[in-house]
């Protein structure tokens, strides 16, 4: 298929106007872009204080205004800036949720460990491994007697 496609009233889709846009960029827009991008992450997360992340947060959107102003189409440069910040929320959303459902996991298993086999206290100059193997034979002897 080729990438000047038409629709059948003879334009251009979006999409493809939008990849003329990104093949038309010059260095100076992807330095813009590339600066954007590390501003964005550096002012959403904890690596810089409060006022650095305001004045980082600046400099990103100037960044973005000047990509965006300098697009052949200033939509298509606001378009991609906007897939940017979503691209992101995706990505820190999804990392954030994987980082939950493991701590959740590590939790659940450490909770069924510990249900099944309960932390034993060592006598002085005795190792846990053979307080644990101690306290498992008083078990059974109790449970016998019981």
């Amino acid at each position: 298929m080729s990438s000047t496609s038409t629709h059948a009233n003879g334009h251009c889709s979006s999409m493809t106007e939008l990849q003329h846009s990104l093949h038309s960029m010059g260095v100076f827009q992807y330095l813009l872009a590339v600066t954007f991008l590390i501003c964005y992450a550096l002012a959403l997360g904890d690596f810089l204080g409060p006022g650095a992340r305001f004045s980082v947060a600046s400099i990103g959107f100037m960044s973005a205004v000047g990509f965006s102003a300098l697009a052949n189409y200033w939509v298509h440069g606001v378009l991609l800036t906007a897939f940017v910040v979503v691209g992101m929320g995706l990505f820190i959303g999804t990392a954030w949720l994987l980082k939950t459902l493991v701590s959740l996991w590590q939790r659940h298993r450490r909770a069924l460990r510990e249900a099944a086999h309960p932390m034993v206290d060592a006598m002085p100059g005795e190792d846990a491994a053979s307080a644990y193997r101690l306290s498992g034979e008083h078990r059974a002897i109790d449970h016998a007697h019981g």
